[in-house]
């Protein structure tokens, strides 16, 4: 039997019910040697974290029966691994741009018309937006440790009164920032 058999064999192991397991073990004489259980446990590590999970949890109970308390706490630790989050998390925003009201003179009348500024973000979203994504690590357990602006670089055409096209003028604007959160005490 394989590791990557042995990796399948533990997984589908850690979805039986409790009953079943035993039976399960009687009929699958290979699995029981701890010899076997640490090398699925080292195996597993580069699996997904639910998959790492349950192959432990499977490890673990198999341990159990060998009455192998080494193996037990190896188990034990590698769920423990499996089950944290990363150390690290990050997360962005990007807040909308500003806008103004204008005038329009129409045949009869006059016409206001709201229209977004290329030049300027709207701080209160951004401020907003910031909040929220501080809060929300917050919230999961994180500190934030870093932010970083996202500039964005922008264009417009330079045209004199005359109409003369000049070229384009650029600038940039600061439109959103990521945010680098780190669990305390890692």
């Amino acid at each position: 039997m394989t590791v990557h058999d042995l990796l399948v064999t533990f997984y589908r192991f850690s979805n039986l019910p409790g009953a079943e397991r035993d039976t399960f073990l009687s009929q699958h004489t290979e699995i029981p040697d701890t010899v076997l259980v640490d090398t699925v446990l080292l195996q597993a590590k580069g699996r997904k974290a639910d998959v790492q999970k349950r192959i432990a949890s499977a490890a673990h109970y198999i341990a159990k029966k060998l009455n192998d308390t080494q193996c037990q706490s190896a188990a034990l630790q590698f769920i423990k691994e499996a089950s944290m989050p990363g150390k690290f998390k990050e997360m962005w925003f990007r807040a909308s741009l500003d806008k103004y009201k204008y005038e329009k003179q129409k045949l009869f009348g006059k016409e206001e018309i709201e229209k977004y500024n290329d030049r300027v973000v709207d701080f209160q979203d951004f401020a907003d937006r910031l909040c929220s994504v501080y809060e929300k690590m917050a919230s999961e357990g994180y500190d934030e440790v870093n932010v970083v602006p996202i500039a964005m670089g922008e264009s417009e055409p330079n045209v004199r009164q005359n109409g003369d096209y000049m070229g384009d003028v650029g600038f940039s604007i600061t439109r959103g920032a990521i945010v680098v959160g780190k669990k305390p005490g890692s």
